[in-house]
């Protein structure tokens, strides 16, 4: 069977057509992504930035969540992340490749129970207080060796002399979020985590907030991991007077 030459032109000109983007448009048309690796305790008010942000431009913006120590090891590996947020700026150091860090918010820690648990009132913090509260339950907080809400939380009891007598009671979690979870599941009967989180939990309440002499500042910082055009955009948006009137609506300060 013979196939005519005019038969084959129209073949591959019709291949040709679908091989090249159309005359005006380039790869770039396409939907845009950028990742974000963040603190857990910033899940809400990010989502919120995230949903801003994506309104205003045709970027689609994935997060992923977790401690900020976990989040740092693993960038330190090779994940493909494009811009960092951390819960504690010694994290931002630790990766001394960031670029164009910046402090975005400032955050208090709070002592937590179950809304239905009964709390004396605290005036002040010492290994006494709170052995008396939590009787045979534990207090709940986030792991010290990578959660921020955990190093906060043991430079705040050992300020008051209470992490050495306390060590036998501490139920440490992966990150904040999963420290409140703990107290809102009745798990503890109390725990330390942010006032954000506390806040926006209707499970819990607050029955203390530390002095912010007794740990060191929570400030959230953020910086590239990868710089491009991109992930500059949304980095400078995080500090945008939009953003941050998100930031303020979830409890946070703005530098």
């Amino acid at each position: 069977m013979r196939v005519r030459f005019p038969f084959l032109l129209f073949l591959f000109l019709l291949i040709l057509s679908c091989s090249y983007p159309p005359e005006g448009t380039t790869s770039d048309t396409k939907q845009k992504e950028l990742i974000v690796f963040a603190a857990a305790s910033l899940g809400n008010v990010l989502e919120e930035i995230k949903q801003s942000f994506e309104q205003k431009n045709t970027i689609q913006v994935r997060m992923n969540l977790a401690s900020s120590g976990t989040l740092a090891r693993q960038i330190s590996q090779g994940a493909p992340a494009g811009i960092f947020i951390s819960a504690n700026i010694t994290w931002l150091e630790y990766l001394n490749r960031l670029q164009a860090w910046d402090t975005l918010a400032y955050n208090r820690l709070v002592l937590i129970a179950p809304q239905d648990y009964p709390v004396p009132e605290i005036d002040d913090i010492t290994s006494q207080s709170l052995l008396n509260i939590l009787q045979e339950g534990r207090l709940s907080l986030g792991d010290p060796a990578h959660a921020p809400a955990g190093i906060y939380a043991q430079e705040a009891l050992e300020y008051s002399k209470s992490f050495a007598p306390l060590q036998d009671k501490l139920l440490p979690a992966k990150d904040v979020r999963s420290a409140l979870m703990l107290v809102e599941l009745g798990e503890a009967p109390l725990g330390i985590v942010y006032r954000t989180d506390a806040q926006a939990s209707k499970q819990v309440k607050i029955v203390y907030t530390f002095p912010s002499n007794t740990h060191q500042a929570i400030a959230y910082g953020a910086g590239l991991v990868q710089d491009s055009p991109l992930n500059r955009q949304f980095l400078a948006y995080l500090s945008s007077p939009e953003a941050q009137a998100i930031w303020r609506s979830h409890g946070f300060r703005i530098k």
